[in-house]
């Protein structure tokens, strides 16, 4: 692609970066390593993307790349994404201030990956209490406004802010308020099962399995995270 494009790829390599980091920590695949390292250095050498969402997804990758390799230069290019271009982008209602990334469904790609920086950065970081903060009003908005919103049948919010509620609730437990959203969502997904067996479009079928069906339409409802009192 143009250069001019490559913050186009930033997405899809950031949660390529992350699905396989992931799934390293999970079996510990020694074979997988070259592979999250080579895809980390390619991502620390993209100029930042003016799509805070974008970043937010290379951020993500990169803070994986560093839980499953150690390498602390990927955490430290991936604070500094945030730091320098995602955070400055963000209100104090803990909303984008830019349009096109205040809608919900690029607001959770925001929200993931803060909760994987969390994860990354040492208790006593001196950045973690402002970036809590931060996370802290994008959740609550998030929650507001998830259980507010009505939705057309090929929209892509639903799926993407339950994948960020149930990142969440892998480090804390959920609220009771997070928790009424994450199964507000949920129920949101579940409903469009029929829309789906009705669908004859081939396209947009496969677009409406691609956001939906990996993400849980079967998920048993005993599944949902106890929340908080």
């Amino acid at each position: 692609m143009p250069d001019q494009q490559t913050p186009e790829l930033y997405y899809d390599h950031g949660y390529a970066l992350t699905a396989v980091a992931r799934a390293y920590l999970r079996v510990r695949n020694s074979d997988w390593l070259p592979a999250i390292r080579q895809g980390a250095e390619w991502a620390l050498k993209q100029p930042p993307s003016q799509n805070i969402n974008y970043l937010s997804a290379l951020a993500k990758g990169l803070t994986y790349a560093y839980l499953a390799t150690g390498d602390q230069r990927f955490l430290d290019r991936a604070l500094i994404l945030h730091l320098d271009y995602i955070l400055p982008g963000i209100g104090q209602n803990g909303e984008a201030l830019d349009t096109h990334n205040s809608k919900l469904e690029y607001h959770a790609f925001i929200v993931s990956g803060l909760i994987a920086l969390t994860q990354g950065l040492p208790e006593k970081s001196p950045y973690l209490a402002s970036i809590n903060r931060t996370l802290s009003a994008m959740l609550d908005n998030m929650a507001q406004r998830s259980l507010q919103s009505e939705t057309s049948t090929d929209a892509t919010w639903p799926g993407n802010v339950l994948i960020a509620w149930h990142e969440l609730a892998s480090i804390r437990k959920l609220t009771a308020f997070e928790q009424k959203a994450l199964n507000s969502t949920l129920e949101l997904i579940r409903s469009r099962v029929q829309h789906i067996d009705e669908m004859h479009d081939a396209f947009k079928l496969r677009k409406l399995l691609s956001i939906d069906f990996p993400i849980g339409f079967f998920v048993p409802k005993s599944t949902s995270c106890q929340a908080d009192e």
